[in-house]
């Protein structure tokens, strides 16, 4: 049989559409990339037991043909086909036994998923992704043994446990997702045996608990996408996710409370490109110079917010192809910037060691970051002697240039007024930088963001401001020096001049309010976002 011609009134051959007999009751609509017509489907009886969509394009069909009259869906492209329902629906019980892809994804399907899916041995294929499912994930889904790819149940609001027979699916070698939801307790042991899959392991955004299982490391032939970010698990990352030695982008820990040292083993994964992500944990000890092996990488690596110590390894210099997102901000971390992180000369935004305990001079090789347009974080150290003329270089700069809250002294180069672009956060502030300020900063951009965040209060800094440096101001410029929120006037000795200032201790944190790691909240997770690669303010999937 077929479907009804949309030229003539007559039945015409079609060989995608397979029915139980001539009276229009559709069994088995298989949908190719050819055109359909304007009608028909609407002609046959409302109840289809499968409508599965393949093709190298997705096929959309109008409402003309009121898809949404058909039921117990099976084995559908529902999402491509625009199927959408008007209220509550639940997703089927009954679909036929020689079904091999399920697809229900972003539909709005509510209830729980069904254990009869379990009797469908032959799936190979199942979304049931962005929906409001509850409950809990039934353990027969494990009996689908021949399941090989896209097994997602991301973004719903299942919760209890991860099923143990999930590892029985040993087939699987692509996207075992189950983010977003609500499953608590440990990750089962037995998803080590998944050891085929290539891409996407997800279990991100849940409430997990516990240790990552050692058995994880058996997934050793992962290339990207291993992901169990925003949980709760504890104790020390397991040295065996050092076998996961082909990922090439996308490891992530981030947002748990992961404790004790980052394993030496972690610098296997020398294929990585993207992505090393342990933001925002309870990791302490030194970071391992063996991460330098991770030669690869150009853009996400993130190591901030852990309670990480001793000095920055200089090995990390060898990571010379890195572009963004290089962040070791709020740690413990001390001793003097190595001068071989000069060598990121590729850097073009966000070069983050913000919240530290860094000490000695700035180096003059970060002057060789001559590409960064955003984003060069050095404030709330212990940074002391002059700031590098060399940083004038960074001339490409446009927003969030912060050397504030150290202990710089001396003058402020004149070099630095050719940051001409900069257009936010230019903040010297809480240091001792003294001398007369430059009238070449009068060469910012004159724009009323820059205004509002050019900071150089609670230093030493004295004589007159210059005139060239009213321009930067708009509106009224009257007051500008002293009342505006580009105050510079607070302890500094503007207008006093410099050869009558008499030395005095620096000001501090009570006297200026220099921001420490005590008195400044850590980020967490509801109150900063997660870092993503498109991301580059200091941290979502």
């Amino acid at each position: 049989w077929g479907v009804f011609s949309s030229t003539v009134r007559r039945r015409v051959a079609w060989d995608s559409c397979y029915c139980t007999s001539c009276k229009g009751r559709c069994k088995i609509i298989d949908i190719h990339t050819r055109d359909w017509p304007s009608s028909g489907l609407g002609r046959s009886r409302r109840t289809a037991e499968a409508l599965y969509a393949r093709g190298p394009r997705e096929t959309k069909l109008s409402n003309s043909m009121r898809l949404n009259r058909l039921t117990s869906l099976a084995a559908a492209t529902a999402a491509a086909l625009s199927v959408r329902p008007g209220h509550a629906v639940q997703l089927p019980t009954t679909l036929p036994t020689a079904t091999t892809r399920i697809s229900y994804a972003y539909d709005g399907y509510t209830g729980t998923i069904p254990t009869e899916f379990g009797l469908l041995t032959d799936v190979t294929y199942l979304r049931l992704d962005a929906n409001a499912l509850t409950g809990h994930i039934p353990s027969e889904l494990g009996q689908m043994s021949e399941m090989a790819s896209y097994f997602h149940l991301g973004a719903n609001s299942v919760s209890s446990s991860i099923p143990t027979q999930l590892g029985q699916m040993s087939k699987m070698s692509t996207a075992f997702n189950l983010q977003s939801n609500m499953i608590s307790s440990s990750i089962p042991t037995q998803l080590g045996q998944l050891e085929q899959i290539s891409f996407s392991f997800h279990l991100s955004s849940n409430s997990l608990l516990s240790g990552i299982p050692t058995q994880l490391g058996q997934l050793d032939q992962m290339s990207s996408d291993f992901d169990l970010f925003s949980n709760a698990l504890s104790s020390t990352i397991p040295t065996q996710l050092g076998q996961l030695d082909q990922m090439s982008s996308d490891f992530d820990l981030s947002w748990n409370s992961l404790s004790s040292a980052i394993p030496t083993q972690l610098g296997h994964l020398d294929q990585l490109s993207s992505g090393f992500n342990l933001y925002s944990n309870s990791l302490s000890s030194a970071i391992p110079t063996q991460l330098g092996q991770l030669r690869q990488m150009s853009s996400d690596l993130w190591l901030g917010s852990n309670s990480l110590s001793s000095a920055i390894p200089t090995q990390l210099g060898q990571l010379d192809q890195m572009s963004s997102d290089f962040d070791l901000s709020w740690n413990s971390l001390s001793l003097s910037i190595p001068t071989q992180l000069g060598q990121m000369s590729e850097m073009t935004q966000y070069f983050a060691l913000d919240s530290n305990s860094l000490s000695s001079a700035i180096p003059t090789q970060l002057g060789q970051l001559d590409q960064l347009s955003a984003s060069f974080y050095l404030h709330s150290n212990s940074l002391s002697s002059a700031i590098p003329t060399q940083l004038g270089q960074l001339d490409q700069m446009t927003a969030s240039f912060q050397l504030d809250s150290n202990w710089l002294s001396s003058a402020i180069p004149t070099q630095l007024g050719q940051l001409d672009q900069l257009t936010a956060s230019f903040f010297l502030h809480a240091n001792s930088l003294s001398s007369a300020i430059p009238t070449q900063l009068g060469q910012l951009p004159h724009s009323s963001s820059l205004y509002n965040s050019f900071c150089l209060y609670s230093n030493k800094l004295c004589a007159d401001v210059p005139t060239e440096l009213y321009a930067l101001a708009s509106g009224d410029k009257s007051g500008w020096a002293i009342t505006l929120p580009g105050s510079i006037t607070t302890t500094n000795s503007i207008g006093t001049p410099c050869e009558h200032i008499i030395s005095t201790s620096r000001p501090t944190s009570s006297s200026t309010s220099r921001p420490t790691s005590s008195s400044t909240s850590r980020p967490t997770s509801s109150s900063t976002s997660r870092p993503t690669s498109s991301s580059t303010s200091r941290p979502t999937s």
